[in-house]
This record gives C-alpha cells, structure tokens and sequence, in this order.
C-alpha cells in the first residue's frame, strides 16, 4: 500500500478526497489538497492550512468581501490590520481587552 486516501477538508467538512503517495511531504500534501478544491476556493481568503500526514488537510478559508454571518469579516480585518486600537462599528466599539490590552498599552 504505497499510496493513501486523504480527506480534503474546508472549514472542517470534507469535501474531496485525494490518493497520494504514502511518504508525501506536507507542502507536496498541501498543493494536492489546493488543486482538488480549487474550485469552492475560488474567491476565499485562505487563513490557515492544517496538514496532518496520511489523514487529511484542512483549510480554513473565508470570503474576501468579509460579510459571512453576524457581518463581521471588515471588522476582523481592520482588528488585525491596525493592531489594537479602537475599532468604532454602528453597533459597539470594540476595545482590546485582557493581555492583549496590557500589550497594546505598554
């Protein structure tokens, strides 16, 4: 058995499976995982690819206009671009807190 089944899988729901060599390497894995699904991730922001060997690959991918569900995508985009400073929506402000506020403080 030279070759395994891995499951590919966005945002944790599999969604193909692809046979490859039992010895693949991680990125080898991860290029094969990209091209099966290319098309549901046509037009995704891919945050995060999770490679675990002779099982599966997941990717975590979000819409790039950011609306999603709750319509919270802009701001968790302008979270991580400005860092940690106040962020004013129509409905809250949102202010670091915890650690992360002792940090952006210091």
């Amino acid at each position: 058995s030279d070759t395994v089944e891995i499951a590919v899988q966005i945002k944790g729901k599999v969604r193909a499976r692809i046979n490859v060599p039992a010895d693949a390497a991680k990125d080898e894995l991860e290029a094969a995982a990209k091209e099966a699904v290319a098309a549901q991730l046509e037009g995704k922001d891919i945050k995060k690819v999770i490679v675990v060997p002779g099982r599966l690959v997941n990717i975590v991918a979000l819409l790039c206009a950011g609306g999603g569900p709750g319509g919270r995508g802009d701001r968790e985009r302008q979270r991580t671009r400005l860092g940690c400073e106040e962020i004013v929506s129509a409905r809250r402000v949102w202010r670091p807190r915890g650690r992360r506020a002792r940090v952006a403080l210091a």
